[in-house]
């Protein structure tokens, strides 16, 4: 059997306007940018105020740091908000898209965060964040349109007998 079924780019639009309603946020999720800081410093703070873009400070000053559960940088993606540490979760529901917020005390440290996207839950997921899982979908049907034409052609072929006399009972 066949293992890369190509998927063309119309089939993944024709799958995801049929099942639009399987594709549905099952919470409120935002996907973020963040940065966690031990101190509260002076530099750091005065560079994301000047800035519009959270990623690019990070990129430049923390580029040696890895995102790590403790401390997550970066484009952490979606992210349900229950997740969140409490205080950082209640200033993103408030903040408008494309804000940078912060410095965030929690126990953690000092967070400072960029929203790019808020969606509530309830609400449909666009074709680019479910389009891998719609193309895994297709390749497993497809795989199994090609199982039953296989089964189906040997049935033709084949006269298949099942012999009882050597089934055992479990």
């Amino acid at each position: 059997l066949n293992k890369n079924y190509r998927v063309l780019d119309q089939e993944i639009e024709d799958y995801y306007s049929g099942h639009r309603r399987e594709f549905v946020w099952d919470a409120e999720y935002v996907n973020i940018i963040h940065l966690v800081l031990e101190t509260d410093e002076r530099v750091i703070k005065n560079e994301i105020r000047a800035s519009k873009d959270l990623l690019e400070v990070i990129n430049k000053n923390f580029f040696d740091q890895k995102s790590t559960s403790e401390r997550p940088i970066g484009n952490l993606g979606y992210v349900r908000i229950s997740d969140l540490p409490s205080g950082l979760a209640s200033r993103v529901k408030n903040t408008k898209t494309g804000t940078i917020r912060g410095p965030i005390k929690t126990d953690l440290g000092y967070h400072y965060f960029q929203l790019l996207d808020f969606q509530k839950e309830g609400n449909i997921k666009d074709l680019d964040i479910v389009k891998d899982e719609i193309v895994h979908r297709i390749q497993i049907q497809k795989r199994r349109n090609e199982i039953e034409k296989l089964k189906k052609n040997l049935r033709q072929n084949y006269n298949i007998q099942t012999d009882l006399s050597k089934l055992t009972p479990q």
